[in-house]
């Protein structure tokens, strides 16, 4: 949170599971693609949480199913939090919608209509 701030970066949380098949397409599929990755590493703050580790931020963050995609703005006000997978091109769509700070303008069904 303080890196996001002090960066003004949206904050980025993937949680998942070393079990669940979603996440392993997930990162095989998305997150594994050098343009989102790198993307992630340039205009947001990125952070894997293996569910099963940190079950206190999985409360916190009400997460329910895997994988689940938290972004957050850098004060730590939820943006958007997506479960399930997410196919590589709306991926790419809600990075830009998070890290372009359009959701203070347009609801994110609307941006992704665009």
């Amino acid at each position: 949170m303080k890196k996001a701030k002090k960066e003004d970066k949206p904050l980025i949380l993937y949680f998942f599971t070393n079990y669940c098949p979603y996440c392993l397409a997930m990162d095989q599929d998305v997150l594994a693609d050098r343009d989102i990755r790198t993307f992630l590493k340039n205009k947001a703050v990125y952070l894997r949480i293996n569910a099963d580790k940190r079950n206190d931020l999985t409360k916190f963050y009400s997460v329910r199913g895997y994988p689940t995609t938290s972004f957050l703005e850098p004060s730590g006000h939820r943006i958007i939090q997506i479960p399930g997978y997410i196919e590589k091109q709306d991926f790419r769509k809600v990075l830009a919608y998070a890290t372009g700070k359009h959701y203070k303008t347009i609801g994110l069904m609307d941006f992704l209509k665009k």
